[in-house]
């Protein structure tokens, strides 16, 4: 590849461009010179045509004043001074047409001033023939305004003297502005033809300019930046290999290999990007797992949050309503004493320590669901938890005459955490309440199974359908008739994750009594002290 030397690309550009440049303002001055040269014949045709006008108004003007002056004489009852005065004023009109076309020859001789000094002399010497006829009239108006009296004969042989001598100069004058009109038209004419000639010469010439540049600088000039367009999309598809070919030592030429340059460096840089970018793909994947693995912890996290704000509104239900119910015991009756309304206060506070302590309940379940502690695990007695919570909810149900019967048991020593087993008894028995009929039936049973203890509760209510019998433990799972069993889904889903994280496990079963009825079953693991004194 051997790069041929030549004029650097800007410099043929501005070559072409000033070739272009020359030739459309040579163009321009063809048309201001031809334009301000027909202008000027025009002009000069038509200051002519004005005077030869002007020329023809004086011959009327004049006809005019030999007219009355005949007329004025012959009438012998007109005075000298009226005779005088109409002569006067028909010889002022005269005498200004004269200083119109005076003004007119002046005007002339002066346009004349670009065409040379001979030129304003021929249009000078017009002035003389003009300057004779306002001799010969001021001969005449002198001849006519005498005051003594005059022969009408002398003023008929004044007048076609006058005639003689004024009509061969007034005819030679216009004849004369008659061929400088003809003469400057003909010139306008002529440059009008000459100017069509040239225009058209300058227009063949940019053409042929056009051409050149065209073909010979432009059309290389683009096919040339064609390549490199192409060249230059290839390498950015990433094919680094590409090169283009030198062969003009110009701008162009520069660029291409620099265009050269960058592709081959490219290609080095993309072999060390595909390296790191591999390094960077396995790194990705890493952070990706550990980011996603960060994200279920979160989604876990957050779900646990809004099973706590949704099992508040629940848990709290229980504890409010024997409150409520109290103190609404106490409003309606008629009348109590001190020691009855010393019992109701002592009863309400009692409802409120334990309200109390579910609120305690309620945040240990926040913090276990968050991971910050554990379930505590203490040997307790299930019987009396159950009789607690048979006492929280002692008052709603007296209030529907609805019987609480705790059986007996010889073994209820069970592991586990007190406060929240007697949470879920709590809760369990407030929805046998509230799902059994007026004046009905709820039994609380124990059984020793082996290392459990097993606490039953049955209701006489309307019972859940065996294909929801699993679904109730999801959470915010309800039963067919969703207003009766508004409570089900948060409270069984709750006692269902308590007793199964201290080791036990919570069973339901629907119906027990014909097409009604459902039982609820805990199983604790048994106390191992209470195993070894009973062995």
């Amino acid at each position: 590849m051997t790069p041929k030397g030549g004029f650097s690309l800007r410099t043929r550009l501005i070559a072409g461009a000033g070739i272009i440049a020359a030739v459309a303002i040579l163009g321009v001055l063809l048309a201001v010179f031809g334009t301000r040269e027909i202008s000027r014949r025009i002009d000069t045709a038509i200051m002519a045509q004005h005077r030869m006008e002007t020329l023809s108004l004086l011959s009327a003007r004049v006809n005019d004043y030999g007219m009355v002056a005949a007329e004025v004489t012959r009438i012998g009852s007109r005075t000298p001074e009226e005779r005088l005065s109409i002569l006067k004023s028909r010889s002022d009109v005269v005498d200004a047409v004269f200083d119109r076309l005076n003004t007119a020859i002046e005007a002339s001789v002066k346009s004349a001033a670009s065409e040379g000094e001979t030129e304003q002399i021929r249009r000078a010497t017009q002035g003389l023939g003009i300057a004779r006829m306002r001799a010969q009239f001021d001969q005449l108006k002198r001849t006519l305004t005498q005051h003594d009296g005059i022969d009408p004969s002398r003023i008929r042989t004044s007048l076609d003297g006058f005639a003689t001598q004024f009509s061969p100069l007034l005819d030679q004058a216009i004849a004369q502005e008659r061929r400088d009109r003809d003469a400057a038209f003909q010139a306008a004419d002529s440059y009008q033809g000459k100017l069509l000639w040239a225009a058209g010469s300058v227009a063949i010439l940019a053409l042929i300019s056009l051409l050149l540049f065209q073909f010979g600088l432009v059309r290389p000039l683009i096919r040339r930046i064609g390549k490199i367009t192409q060249t230059a999309q290839e390498i950015g598809g990433g094919a680094f290999d590409q090169r283009i070919d030198i062969n003009q030592r110009d701008e162009l030429g520069l660029l291409f290999a620099n265009v050269n340059r960058m592709a081959a460096r490219l290609g080095r840089q993309r072999q060390a990007v595909d390296s790191d970018r591999n390094q960077l793909n396995a790194i990705i994947d890493q952070r990706t797992e550990a980011l996603t693995i960060a994200n279920a912890k979160l989604e876990q996290a957050d779900a646990r949050r809004r099973r706590f704000f949704a099992d508040v509104s629940h848990e709290l239900r229980t504890p409010l309503t024997v409150i409520l119910g109290e103190a609404d015991l106490g409003m309606r009756s008629p009348s109590l004493d001190e020691e009855q309304a010393r019992a109701s206060m002592a009863l309400i506070h009692t409802r409120a320590g334990r309200l109390n302590r579910r609120i305690d309940d309620l945040l240990r379940v926040a913090r276990s669901e968050s991971g910050e502690i554990d379930l505590a695990s203490v040997e307790f007695d299930i019987h009396a938890a159950a009789q607690d919570a048979v006492s929280d909810l002692e008052a709603v149900a007296q209030r529907r005459n609805i019987s609480v019967l705790v059986g007996a048991t010889d073994s209820s020593q069970v592991t586990g955490d007190r406060d929240w087993t007697r949470q879920i008894i709590s809760g369990l028995l407030d929805n046998a309440i509230r799902h059994s009929p007026d004046g009905g039936t709820i039994k609380i049973t124990f059984t020793s199974v082996q290392m459990t203890v097993e606490l039953s509760i049955e209701d006489e209510g309307k019972g859940i359908a065996l294909t929801e019998q699993n679904a109730v433990f999801e959470r915010f799972t309800r039963g067919a008739d969703a207003t009766e069993r508004t409570g089900f889904g948060v409270g069984l889903s709750l006692a269902k994750w308590i007793i199964e994280r201290q080791g036990g496990s919570i069973a339901l079963l629907s119906p027990i009594h014909g097409n009604a009825g459902t039982r609820v079953t805990l199983r604790m693991l048994r106390s191992f002290e209470e195993d070894i004194h009973g062995a």
